[in-house]
């Protein structure tokens, strides 16, 4: 008796504690990796995601990350940094331009960073409280010339929730 009161207490306790949200799946929109090409080996389009209702007058958003993604534009010679996009509602995804400053192994000594395969857009956060977004790369690396050694030890980006997303300034690493 006193393990089934155990039971049906623990089961109240956890039914409480979940917080969760609704979909709608009678009005459904799609998005799809704007990047997708035939034979490509894909991007991981959908990884992460964030959803944001909007507030003061904003309009709702979707960040979608792609960790495995190709940003031809601002990572020219980059293998598959991750790309993140910032999609409103019933419009197409553009590109969050988090960093344009491709992987510089031999610029200098100390901490030449490697963004190649570095993840950028496989974990994300968002701050609603302080207005704060956020969107880490778990794989990015840095090859420390001295000894020889690569470190992976991923990078994270930050900026606020309604900054320009094509101005990499906005973005404090």
């Amino acid at each position: 008796m006193k393990m089934f009161v155990l039971i049906v207490y623990c089961t109240l306790f956890l039914v409480t504690a979940v917080q969760c949200f609704n979909l709608d799946v009678s009005h459904t929109i799609i998005y799809q990796d704007p990047s997708k090409s035939v034979g490509s080996r894909g991007s991981y389009f959908g990884f992460s995601l964030l959803l944001y209702a909007g507030a003061n007058g904003t309009d709702p958003w979707i960040q979608i990350g792609a960790p495995r993604g190709n940003d031809t534009y601002t990572l020219k010679g980059v293998m598959e940094p991750g790309v993140v996009y910032r999609c409103f509602i019933s419009q197409a995804c553009k590109t969050v331009a988090l960093d344009d400053k491709r992987s510089n192994i031999k610029e200098t000594k100390y901490y030449p960073d490697d963004k190649n395969k570095a993840w950028i857009g496989g974990a994300m956060d968002i701050d609603e409280n302080n207005d704060r977004v956020a969107v880490c790369g778990h794989r990015w690396s840095y090859f420390k010339t001295e000894d020889r050694f690569s470190y992976m030890l991923g990078v994270c980006y930050w900026s606020h929730i309604h900054h320009n997303i094509s101005d990499t300034t906005e973005f404090i690493k």
